[in-house]
């Protein structure tokens, strides 16, 4: 008999393999929540100077020995005070583990984000065109008909 793996243990599998956590201005958060690329990426390029991402799922670093343009990273969508993010890993870490919940991780709360679209962590990025290419930064999905 093969055991089924769950949302709980799929939710913390993608946490442990390719989780981010972003410490960022609401308005990057807002552009994140609806995968307004052009928004995130360009239209509020200096927000990035205030936000800070976090890396730390293991395969997703594995990716970026050998970067693509593809990359996504899954960020959980629990925004980290900045008090929290100033303060250090060991702090971030006592404040993420009184914050991750089964209830919570069933739901899977990640938000996909094409890291090397983020501001300064790639050189391709510099020029705005990079941004174009639909096959990774998809445009927003239409609601209704």
């Amino acid at each position: 008999m093969t055991a089924q793996r769950g949302a709980l243990r799929d939710a913390l599998t993608l946490f442990d393999e390719n989780a981010a956590l972003l410490c960022a201005p609401e308005v990057l958060w807002q552009a994140l929540k609806t995968q307004d690329w052009q928004a995130l990426f360009v239209t509020h390029r200096q927000a990035w100077h205030q936000a800070h991402l976090t890396l730390f799922g293991h395969a997703l670093l594995e990716k970026l020995l050998k970067p693509y343009k593809g990359i996504t990273a899954h960020v959980l969508c629990v925004p980290v005070p900045v008090d929290v993010q100033a303060a250090g890993d060991a702090a971030l870490d006592a404040w993420l583990s009184q914050r991750i919940h089964e209830t919570e991780m069933q739901c899977k709360p990640f938000l996909p984000l094409p890291v090397l679209g983020v501001p300064a962590w790639w050189p391709p990025n510099e020029d705005m065109g990079f941004y174009a290419d639909p096959q990774v930064f998809r445009p927003q999905k239409k609601q209704g008909y």
